[in-house]
């Protein structure tokens, strides 16, 4: 699960618009005779549905969900195995009145687990104890939703997080899991392994997109329509296989920037290094052997942020493919100043030293998440969250082709209140990926 710390970081100091997304139909882009979209026909089971991201600050984005035919707000978290709810039972909570909260006496399907004891689970920044019961989940709107009865939900009754504790700090009461895999991993003792809500809904694939700008919203869409087989599709997406058995890791062999003349070599050999993609990391936490490197490219950086332009891309080669990165994504404003988005994260993995690609790399391109493959496509971010095709007007610093890209104002963010991934609860250990 993907829960954050405040306050903790060893940040860079550098030197330290709203638009609906378009449905699938208006998604069709022809290349030769192929579409990239498969049409839907009377055997699909589930439905394709959009749910739109609320954006906090760039840190966090939060989106609806149905538990028991209640309304809550969730974070969307392909780093988390569970769903885990703030219950009327949390006497710890300290939740602001305009936010709901679960009430398991209030829902028609509930259903009591089999024993009403609790469980402790550690997470970055605190501590949760839940209780295992079930209920039906149900994401989308009204007249199109994607449902699944009797799915695992945690009772959330007692927590440290200080999103929950702290009113002033919370922002949804609910964490719903998107991670790999059909189960979640490392239950606790005692406890039958916990089928996860998108293997239960019949979900086999899912996308988020999170639009560029300052404050921009984002959105998660289950079943995207998309062909994976056609040419139009192969000739807009790159794919990523997953490596490992629990994280949507894949294969890291380097980072660079200025066309590759300035390269951190730390992984050019294989099992050297790995990249977790992660929708509930706000930041791009970055090994800390891998730190000296990372500092001396952020402090290109103007701290009034007179320089975006100008700024080199920074070139992350993952699965085979290079995935550049401009200034508009590895840079957070606020107030006036910019920040470098990276954070020291020291996990060491059995496939090597683990990047964690979050937010910054989620609002620059569009993500598909094959769990069947399982695998990563990614696309170029077009207009209006839609995904586009790659160009090469924004690969490198504008001194060495003399042109200058087009000036993208950064995402507004609070690195204050950044989150490390919850996985790694003390952000220095060892994980199997």
């Amino acid at each position: 699960m993907q829960l954050f710390v405040f306050g903790l970081l060893p940040l860079i100091s550098t030197t330290a618009a709203t638009s609906n997304l378009r449905r699938a139909a208006d998604l069709i882009i022809d290349v030769g005779s192929k579409s990239v979209l498969r049409e839907a026909n009377a055997h699909d089971s589930v439905a394709e549905v959009t749910i739109e991201l609320t954006n906090h600050k760039g840190i966090e984005y939060v989106g609806p969900i149905s538990l028991g035919g209640q309304s809550l707000m969730a974070i969307y978290d392909t780093g988390s195995f569970d769903v885990m709810a703030v219950s009327d039972h949390c006497s710890s909570c300290n939740i602001p009145a305009r936010m709901k909260v679960y009430h398991n006496k209030s829902s028609k399907t509930f259903k009591k687990g089999k024993s009403s004891e609790t469980f402790e689970h550690w997470f970055a920044g605190g501590s949760i104890t839940a209780r295992l019961d079930y209920d039906t989940v149900a994401m989308g709107t009204k007249g199109t939703i994607v449902k699944a009865d009797g799915t695992a939900i945690w009772q959330v009754t007692d927590t440290t997080l200080p999103q929950w504790t702290r009113e002033e700090l919370c922002k949804f009461t609910t964490v719903v899991g998107l991670g790999f895999g059909a189960v979640a991993p490392d239950s606790p003792a005692g406890i039958a392994p916990v089928v996860q809500l998108l293997e239960k809904a019949g979900t086999k694939s899912f996308a988020i997109c999170l639009r560029k700008g300052k404050s921009n919203p984002g959105y998660v869409t289950l079943n995207p329509r998309y062909d994976f087989t056609s040419a139009g599709f192969k000739s807009m997406f790159r794919h990523l296989p997953v490596v490992g058995h629990k994280h949507w890791a894949v294969e890291h062999s380097g980072v660079s920037y200025f066309n590759g003349h300035y390269t951190d070599r730390r992984c050019d050999g294989p099992g050297e290094c790995v990249a977790i993609i992660d929708s509930g990391t706000s930041l791009i936490g970055v090994p800390g052997l891998h730190m000296m490197f990372i500092s001396e490219f952020a402090s290109h950086i103007a701290p009034d942020c007179s320089n975006l332009d100008k700024l080199p891309d920074l070139n992350f080669d993952l699965g085979g493919h290079r995935f550049p990165l401009p200034a508009s994504a590895y840079v957070l404003q606020l107030d006036g100043k910019c920040y470098a988005a990276f954070q020291q994260i020291n996990l060491e993995s059995n496939h090597g030293l683990a990047w964690v690609l979050g937010l910054p790399f989620l609002r620059h391109y569009f993500t598909l998440w094959d769990r069947q493959g399982p695998g990563l496509y990614i696309a170029e971010q077009g207009d209006n969250c839609k995904p586009g095709m790659a160009n090469n007007m924004s690969v490198e610093l504008a001194k060495t082709n003399g042109t200058f890209r087009a000036h993208i104002e950064p995402t507004i963010g609070d690195i204050s209140q950044a989150r490390l991934p919850s996985w790694a609860p003390h952000a220095s250990e060892k994980i199997t990926v």
